[in-house]
Formats: C-alpha cells, structure tokens, sequence
C-alpha cells in the first residue's frame, strides 16, 4: 500500500480555515450551480421523476466530494427533501483535493432519536450489545431492515487504510 499523500493537506486546511473564520461562505446549491445542476422543487414533481432527481442529487453531491450515509431508513421523498434543506446551509466543499471529502447524514446529529434509528437500522449486532451496556437505561429498539436501500450509493472511503486504527493514545495501530 502507498502511504498517504499529504500534499493536498495546506490546501484542505486552508479552505477550512477560510469557512471557520467567515472568509469564504457557500452552501452545495451554488457549487451545484456553478457545475450547471440546479435540483428541482419536490412539490412539482411526480414520485417517479423525484426518484430520477433524488439520484441525479446525490451523484451530484458526490462530484463535489459530498457522500450521504444512514439514508435507506428515508422514503425518496424524504431523502430529498432532508438533502435540500442540508444544500441550503453553509458549509466548506473540498473539490480537487483527492483525499478530502464530506460525509453527511440525516442522522448526523446523533441527538436521541437519531440514536433510536441508529440501532434500529445501522448499527452491527456488537454495536448495538456495546449500546446495551454504556446505556442501560435507554431503549433498545428491535433491530431491522431499512426499508429504502440504496446499495448505489457513491462511496469513499475517508481515511485511507492505514489511518484506519487509532489507539486511545491517539497513535496509530498499524
């Protein structure tokens, strides 16, 4: 394995410090824009052609580096009516920079019904037995096959391999 290129690094940190200190401002509909793809209102499409924009959306998003997880709990509808929404906020895009990317999801907050579906959707047997024990006074709910998947979804990976294992010392496990 190659080991991880660091030279897109002054780049990613500078357009990050850029949208931290307020410099620089734009949300995934003006980066949409300026790639020639405006997504359509929901409310005047049909669910068959909604399904064609939700799709159209999310390859979109995955042009400009943004990858959606946790979705298939959603109806397409919902999905992209929760992605529009998420489009119109403020955000960093790290476009040309290989390594860098964006991962959203609808249960990013991890408030605790975002937990709720979690477990109920998302979570692996373990996860779901570690929840169990630091939690034992929440919840379990059974768990179940997301209603909605999305096998097709654009993919990547954020960290390369070797960063993959960190010990609670923070130095790598590799």
């Amino acid at each position: 394995m190659e080991p991880h290129d660091d030279s897109d690094m002054p780049e990613y940190l500078q357009r990050l410090d850029s949208f931290l200190t307020g410099k620089s401002q734009t949300t995934l509909f003006l980066e949409l824009e300026k790639c020639g793809w405006t997504p359509e209102d929901p409310d005047t499409l049909s669910d068959e052609d909604l399904s064609r924009s939700l799709t159209d959306l999310i390859w979109s998003l995955g042009d400009l580096q943004v990858f959606i997880e946790d979705t298939d709990h959603l109806s397409d509808r919902e999905l992209y009516n929760e992605l529009l929404d998420y489009c119109d906020e403020q955000t960093v895009c790290f476009v040309g920079i290989p390594d860098a990317a964006t991962h959203w999801s609808p249960i990013g907050s991890y408030g605790p019904e975002d937990v709720q579906i979690w477990l109920r959707y998302y979570a692996s047997p373990e996860r779901r037995a570690e929840h169990v024990v630091e939690c034992p006074n929440e919840p379990l709910p059974p768990s179940e096959i997301p209603p909605y998947p999305r096998p097709w979804l654009p993919q990547h990976e954020f960290l390369p391999e070797e960063y993959d294992e960190v010990d609670e010392d923070g130095d790598e496990d590799v």
